[in-house]
């Protein structure tokens, strides 16, 4: 019961995590809007390591900086290349409820970021929503891959292993990093938005203006 219309005319700044996927993909695909993957809002600036994300969302929100994303944590290369395109995504239990409805995007030729909350999506269940992304060839459309949080160090291995059991078949540029997902800060990811992934050189770059 959205009214799209109403929303497009009158544009505002809407974003969120987790769940609010949904709603983000489902405004940008209705009324091709930018919209932004975020911390809640009751959570910035409540934990004294998050200055940064603050100061990430008031650098891209309120002073309307774009040009190359900035690193709070190391990224790994998971695949090398680059690519450029449209960037979509956020949790991927979500994406999945989208999956042939009117309110799901397309994935041809864009940048696709991903991220997992560990506490309802253990790696069994990460390995599902996989194999039903590849599936419906989300993999074999898509141009990038930007992989952000899961959990502590000692799931690393096999929460990369997932992910490269899908997607080593198509040479994806791949990046991973904790810069995004549950349980820490976040960069704020504006969805819809024309990017550059450099996936060898371990970059991001916002191509144009993500607010006026």
């Amino acid at each position: 019961m959205i009214d799209y219309e109403a929303i497009k005319n009158n544009a505002k700044i809407i974003y969120g995590i987790s769940d609010a996927t949904t709603y983000l993909e489902a405004i940008y695909q209705k009324t091709g809007l930018i919209t932004f993957h975020q911390s809640d809002v009751k959570t910035i600036g409540m934990r004294k390591e998050d200055r940064w994300e603050l100061d990430d969302l008031v650098n891209r929100l309120v002073e309307a900086k774009w040009g190359e994303i900035d690193q709070h944590s190391p990224w790994e290369c998971w695949q090398k290349g680059e690519a450029e395109g449209i960037l979509l995504g956020g949790n991927i239990q979500a994406i999945l409820n989208l999956m042939h409805t009117e309110y799901c995007p397309d994935f041809t030729n864009k940048i696709l970021f991903l991220e997992a909350y560990d506490q309802s999506t253990t790696l069994d269940k990460l390995d599902c929503y996989l194999s039903l992304l590849d599936y419906h060839y989300v993999f074999n459309q898509i141009k990038g891959l930007w992989i952000g949080h899961y959990k502590g160090k000692d799931q690393q291995e096999a929460f990369q292993h997932c992910f490269l059991r899908y997607i080593e078949k198509y040479s994806i540029p791949t990046i991973h990093c904790d810069d995004f997902g549950h349980n820490g800060e976040n960069v704020l990811i504006p969805i819809g938005a024309q990017v550059h992934l450099d996936a060898t050189h371990l970059s991001l770059t916002l191509q144009e203006p993500i607010v006026k």
